[in-house]
Protein backbone atom coordinates (compact mmCIF):
# COMPACT_ATOMS: atom_id res chain seq x y z
CA UNK A 1 0.00 0.00 0.00
CA UNK A 2 1.31 3.44 -0.90
CA UNK A 3 2.13 6.02 1.77
CA UNK A 4 -0.86 8.37 1.99
CA UNK A 5 1.23 11.39 3.00
CA UNK A 6 3.55 11.58 0.00
CA UNK A 7 3.12 14.45 -2.45
CA UNK A 8 2.17 11.87 -5.09
CA UNK A 9 -0.67 10.51 -2.94
CA UNK A 10 -1.89 14.00 -2.07
CA UNK A 11 -1.92 14.91 -5.78
CA UNK A 12 -3.97 11.77 -6.44
CA UNK A 13 -6.52 12.74 -3.80
CA UNK A 14 -6.87 16.15 -5.46
CA UNK A 15 -7.57 14.46 -8.78
CA UNK A 16 -10.20 12.25 -7.12
CA UNK A 17 -11.80 15.32 -5.53
CA UNK A 18 -12.12 17.15 -8.86
CA UNK A 19 -13.35 14.02 -10.65
CA UNK A 20 -16.03 13.31 -8.04
CA UNK A 21 -17.02 16.98 -7.93
CA UNK A 22 -17.73 16.74 -11.66
CA UNK A 23 -19.75 13.54 -11.08
CA UNK A 24 -17.51 11.31 -13.22
CA UNK A 25 -16.44 7.74 -12.59
CA UNK A 26 -12.89 6.66 -13.33
CA UNK A 27 -14.15 4.91 -16.46
CA UNK A 28 -15.93 8.05 -17.69
CA UNK A 29 -12.87 10.20 -17.07
CA UNK A 30 -10.70 7.64 -18.86
CA UNK A 31 -12.88 7.94 -21.97
CA UNK A 32 -12.68 11.73 -21.92
CA UNK A 33 -8.93 12.06 -21.43
CA UNK A 34 -7.83 8.98 -23.42
CA UNK A 35 -5.83 7.44 -20.56
CA UNK A 36 -6.58 4.06 -19.02
CA UNK A 37 -8.90 3.55 -16.08
CA UNK A 38 -6.11 1.59 -14.37
CA UNK A 39 -3.77 4.57 -14.62
CA UNK A 40 -6.40 6.88 -13.14
CA UNK A 41 -6.94 4.44 -10.28
CA UNK A 42 -3.20 4.12 -9.65
CA UNK A 43 -2.68 7.88 -9.68
CA UNK A 44 -5.64 8.51 -7.36
CA UNK A 45 -4.35 6.00 -4.82
CA UNK A 46 -0.81 7.38 -4.99
CA UNK A 47 0.64 4.16 -6.40
CA UNK A 48 1.55 5.64 -9.79
CA UNK A 49 2.98 9.04 -10.67
CA UNK A 50 1.10 11.46 -12.89
CA UNK A 51 2.85 12.77 -15.98
CA UNK A 52 2.53 16.39 -17.08
CA UNK A 53 0.54 15.17 -20.12
CA UNK A 54 -1.88 13.28 -17.86
CA UNK A 55 -2.31 16.33 -15.60
CA UNK A 56 -2.92 18.61 -18.60
CA UNK A 57 -5.56 16.24 -20.01
CA UNK A 58 -7.34 16.16 -16.64
CA UNK A 59 -7.18 19.95 -16.36
CA UNK A 60 -8.88 20.28 -19.76
CA UNK A 61 -11.80 18.02 -18.79
CA UNK A 62 -12.22 18.87 -15.10
CA UNK A 63 -12.99 22.34 -13.66
CA UNK A 64 -9.60 22.73 -11.97
CA UNK A 65 -8.43 26.05 -13.35
CA UNK A 66 -5.09 24.42 -14.18
CA UNK A 67 -4.46 23.35 -10.58
CA UNK A 68 -3.38 19.81 -11.42
CA UNK A 69 -0.53 20.92 -13.68
CA UNK A 70 0.56 23.55 -11.13
CA UNK A 71 0.51 20.96 -8.35
CA UNK A 72 3.04 18.82 -10.23
CA UNK A 73 5.71 21.35 -9.22
CA UNK A 74 6.62 19.11 -6.28
CA UNK A 75 8.29 16.77 -8.78
CA UNK A 76 10.82 19.37 -9.93
CA UNK A 77 12.86 19.23 -6.73
CA UNK A 78 12.69 15.45 -6.34
CA UNK A 79 16.02 13.83 -7.22
CA UNK A 80 15.04 10.26 -6.31
CA UNK A 81 11.64 8.59 -6.62
CA UNK A 82 9.85 8.63 -3.25
CA UNK A 83 10.07 4.83 -2.91
CA UNK A 84 13.86 4.96 -3.12
CA UNK A 85 14.21 7.21 -0.06
CA UNK A 86 14.67 4.45 2.50
CA UNK A 87 17.38 2.74 0.43
CA UNK A 88 19.19 6.02 -0.15
CA UNK A 89 19.23 6.73 3.60
CA UNK A 90 20.60 3.27 4.42
CA UNK A 91 23.20 3.48 1.68
CA UNK A 92 24.46 6.84 2.95
CA UNK A 93 24.93 5.36 6.43
CA UNK A 94 26.83 2.33 5.08
CA UNK A 95 30.57 2.11 5.67
CA UNK A 96 31.38 -1.26 4.09
CA UNK A 97 30.12 -3.69 1.51
CA UNK A 98 29.45 -6.89 3.43
CA UNK A 99 28.77 -9.24 0.53
CA UNK A 100 28.54 -9.31 -3.24
CA UNK A 101 27.10 -12.30 -5.05
CA UNK A 102 27.33 -12.26 -8.82
CA UNK A 103 24.72 -14.25 -10.65
CA UNK A 104 26.03 -16.69 -13.24
CA UNK A 105 23.58 -17.98 -15.81
CA UNK A 106 24.30 -20.91 -18.07
CA UNK A 107 22.44 -21.36 -21.31
CA UNK A 108 21.94 -24.88 -22.65
CA UNK A 109 23.83 -25.40 -25.88
CA UNK A 110 24.04 -28.10 -28.48
CA UNK A 111 26.49 -30.89 -27.94
CA UNK A 112 29.91 -30.17 -29.33
CA UNK A 113 29.64 -26.38 -29.28
CA UNK A 114 32.15 -26.07 -26.48
CA UNK A 115 31.76 -24.18 -23.25
CA UNK A 116 29.55 -21.12 -23.19
CA UNK A 117 31.27 -17.99 -21.95
CA UNK A 118 29.60 -16.76 -18.78
CA UNK A 119 29.33 -13.18 -17.64
CA UNK A 120 28.63 -12.48 -14.00
CA UNK A 121 25.77 -10.12 -13.28
CA UNK A 122 25.42 -7.99 -10.17
CA UNK A 123 23.72 -9.86 -7.38
CA UNK A 124 22.13 -8.61 -4.18
CA UNK A 125 24.15 -6.15 -2.14
CA UNK A 126 24.26 -6.11 1.62
CA UNK A 127 25.42 -2.88 3.18
CA UNK A 128 26.78 -2.69 6.70
CA UNK A 129 26.12 0.43 8.73
CA UNK A 130 28.75 1.90 11.02
CA UNK A 131 26.79 0.89 14.13
CA UNK A 132 26.52 -2.78 13.21
CA UNK A 133 30.19 -3.06 12.19
CA UNK A 134 31.37 -1.31 15.39
CA UNK A 135 29.32 -3.68 17.50
CA UNK A 136 31.11 -6.73 16.07
CA UNK A 137 34.62 -5.33 16.48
Amino acid sequence: MADTNTPQAIWGRELRHYRQQEGLTQAQLALKIHFSEGLISGVETGQMPASPEFAAACDKVLPTGGALVRLLDWRKGQVFPFWMGRWRDREQAAVALRSYQPLVMSIPRKRGDGPMPQRPSPGPLTLASSRSSDARM
